[in-house]
């Protein structure tokens, strides 16, 4: 079993040319959601390549978007991961899936529901619209409804929108449904009245259902490979052996 830590700082640096990429250095689904300490997917394909043999199982315990599994899948090559994250394992569980594009549409213009009068923090709609706001919580509970159907595809197919509500629930583009702010906000409410106030910014009123539908069509646009043997868990890498008991003995390769 070889860990690539060692061979990434030793082997590989930045600015260097890979000596051979796979077909599939990249895909635009590693888009679905944006996440700080990411590696690009054309290193992760470079070192599965280099190190993993045919019918290897791979294994990612800090899998974070799904770098390494999405590269597994794009390889061919079973692809196990956990994170601490809830968000991480449903962005990686979105990648990992098999997807019909047309039908996941379909799926989505479904989600379009009564308003919901859920009540929120304040704090949290400062961020939103009320009536963005409002669809996004119908939306998101019919995802999380969804999420745990005993029907196997309407899951994978609310894993998918649940983690493209996710990829624009924040940021700077037109799909975002929030004040533009960075995705991983952690400025203090205070500050984001202010900040709003001076620089006149306005929480948008998104049509939720169709900026899900941009965002998915950008993202799964390109066909993926055929889904491979998988599995995404949240848990801690600390207890990866309890977390993923029935995998000892099984992983030759570990990249994270």
């Amino acid at each position: 079993m070889h860990t690539l830590g060692e061979h990434l700082g030793s082997r590989y640096k930045s600015g260097d040319a890979l000596p051979h990429l796979p077909r599939f250095a990249t895909h635009p689904v590693h888009t679905l959601m944006a996440r700080t300490g990411s590696f690009p997917v054309h290193v992760a394909t470079w070192l599965i390549e280099k190190y993993a043999a045919a019918g290897s199982v791979i294994l990612d315990p800090f899998c974070g978007k799904g770098t390494t599994l999405l590269a597994g899948r794009l390889m061919g090559f079973s692809s196990y991961g956990t994170d601490i994250a809830p968000e991480a394992v449903v962005c990686t569980r979105a990648k990992m899936v098999p997807v019909d594009l047309r039908e996941l549409l379909t799926y989505i213009d479904s989600l379009n529901d009564q308003p919901c009068s859920e009540k929120v923090p304040g704090n949290v709609r400062l961020f939103f619209h009320h009536t963005t706001l409002s669809d996004l919580l119908a939306v998101r509970r019919r995802l999380l409804s969804d999420l745990r159907a005993s029907d196997s595809r309407l899951a994978e197919k609310a894993v998918v929108g649940l983690a493209a509500c996710l990829g624009i629930l924040h940021g700077h583009t037109s799909l975002a449904l929030s004040l533009p702010c960075s995705h991983a906000y952690s400025m203090s409410p205070e500050y984001v009245r202010r900040f709003a106030r001076e620089h006149n910014l306005r929480r948008p009123r998104r049509d939720v259902v169709a900026c899900l539908k941009a965002k998915i069509s950008k993202c799964f646009g390109e066909a993926l490979p055929p889904a491979v043997v998988h599995d995404v868990r949240r848990g801690s890498a600390q207890h990866i052996g309890i977390v993923f008991s029935d995998l000892l003995g099984k992983v030759d390769l570990i990249q994270t």
